[in-house]
């Protein structure tokens, strides 16, 4: 198997460096709560964000937000800002974080996929001869990213162990395929044969009706294990401690957000929608959705199950244990 970085465009339409202020005024002399993240917009990842953003439950708290598009993944790790209060970020970057710099964030949400709720696929060109996985060996797989990123790390992501894992569990070598860092761009201008990629870029693709599903998803929970932590939302320990309260809040909201899109996915859906019209320009538009763990939801087994996979494949140098990543519940 060849691996190698591209130095292409990391995902669909280039994201701008953007800072957001939303929110209402707080007390005199409590800083604005500063949320960090490394999802583009409209990634079912950063969702429940959006949700409490858009129904005032931050404002309903009297906390104002600052929301920042700037964690970025470099080749030496993942790089977060230093007054970051909150970030949302994919779990083996906040691992490696973690393996780095010990107890910074506790995680308090984590954002999972199963056999139900998923939002990846492989996918290929809509006129490609390639109708099955033994038509690509020795052909190209492209990988997303999906984050703002710079010289990612593509050997050291996880993102590729669940490729792999798809090609052996279909009894075919990885070391058969060329597999690369890509994005659409890629498909056009015949650089790749096929492209594992997520929301929001997959239905973007799909709707373009230039692509088609090679492999559905879950691409993880199907090849590895079900359910498979994607993402997760952390506070910052010094936050913790100079703002207990507060910080109960913003948990507090994250959770009412998962409880809404739970118990309305019809309106859920609808959010999402605004969001791609908004930000890329295309109407109705239905994204995949995942499942959403609030705080005392987590599944600690299947976390610290996880952590173990990571460092027997050394994407996490250091062997982290599950009880000093995660907030505890009081």
């Amino acid at each position: 198997m060849k691996i190698k970085t591209s130095n292409l465009a990391f995902v669909m339409t280039p994201i701008v460096f953007l800072i957001v202020v939303i929110g209402c005024t707080i007390p005199p002399g409590t800083d604005n709560v500063k949320i960090s993240t490394s999802f583009i917009d409209c990634n079912p990842s950063g969702f429940p964000l959006h949700v409490a953003v858009e129904n005032g439950y931050f404002a309903e708290e009297n906390i104002d937000v600052n929301v920042a598009q700037n964690i970025i993944h470099g080749k030496n790790g993942v790089e977060i800002p230093a007054d970051a209060d909150v970030i949302m970020l994919g779990r083996s970057p906040f691992y490696q974080s973690e393996a780095i710099h010990p107890n910074s964030f506790k995680a308090f949400n984590f954002n999972v996929q199963d056999k139900t709720k998923w939002n990846d696929a492989i996918l290929v060109k809509k006129d490609s001869d390639i109708t099955s996985l033994n038509q690509l060996i020795g052909k190209t797989i492209g990988i997303t990213t999906g984050i703002r990123a710079n010289n990612y790390d593509l050997p050291h992501s996880s993102r590729i162990q669940g490729v792999i894992m798809m090609l052996k569990k279909n009894g075919l070598d990885p070391e058969d395929f060329k597999i690369v860092r890509a994005d659409e761009h890629d498909f056009e201008n015949n650089n790749i044969d096929a492209l594992e990629i997520r929301e929001p870029g997959l239905s973007m693709l799909l709707d373009s009706g230039a692509y088609s599903v090679l492999v559905g998803g879950p691409i993880f929970a199907e090849n590895i294990f079900t359910p498979w932590p994607m993402s997760i939302s952390a506070i910052s320990s010094e936050f913790l401690k100079e703002n207990p309260k507060d910080a109960k809040k913003i948990v507090q909201i994250w959770d009412k957000a998962i409880d809404f899109i739970g118990e309305n996915p019809d309106e859920a859906d609808k959010i999402l929608q605004r969001c791609m019209e908004k930000n890329y320009g295309l109407k109705d538009i239905k994204i995949r959705q995942i499942n959403y763990w609030k705080n005392d939801e987590l599944d600690k087994d299947l976390i610290q199950k996880q952590l173990d996979f990571y460092h027997t494949l050394e994407i996490v140098k250091v062997q982290l244990k599950v009880d000093d990543i995660v907030l505890q519940t009081s």
